[in-house]
This record gives structure tokens, C-alpha cells and sequence, in this order.
């Protein structure tokens, strides 16, 4: 919903130390929960870093509300 949206940028722009619109995977895993979480280790991996889009996408795929499709989806839209 639109109130978590909100919240998602906010987020996401206090990870933006630069103010460029893009966090780097070090800005993204200075978030405790995703630095223990192997599974964000290694998606990652993958990418540079991450835009507000690609943010929403990723953090998609540790939601509970997100089904096991979406979820593939999602990450593969990151791919």
C-alpha cells in the first residue's frame, strides 16, 4: 500500500549516503538484519547496487505477504 511505499523511501534514502538515488550492496548490508541473512549475502553478490525499484524488488522476496511466484518473479527481475 502506499504508506508502505513511503516508508520503503524512506528507508532507502537513509541507506543513500551519497543522495544518488542508488545504495551500494556495503550501504544495503549495514541493515543488520540483511548482513546475517545469507540469502541477501548472496542475491548481492549478484548486483552492483540497488535504485529505489530494484530496493522494493528485493526486499519482496523476504516478505511474508509475497507469494512463492512473486517472489521468483521478483528476483529474477533483478537477475
Amino acid at each position: 500500500n502506499q504508506q508502505e511505499i513511503v516508508s520503503l523511501y524512506q528507508r532507502f534514502c537513509q541507506l543513500d549516503r551519497t543522495a544518488k538515488g542508488f545504495i551500494s550492496s556495503d550501504e544495503f548490508m549495514s541493515v543488520s538484519e540483511f548482513a546475517m541473512n545469507p540469502l541477501a549475502q548472496r542475491l548481492l553478490k549478484m548486483v552492483d547496487g540497488l535504485n529505489f525499484k530494484d530496493f522494493v524488488a528485493f526486499l519482496s522476496a523476504f516478505s511474508a505477504k509475497a507469494s512463492i511466484e512473486q517472489k521468483v518473479a521478483r528476483k529474477s527481475a533483478t537477475s
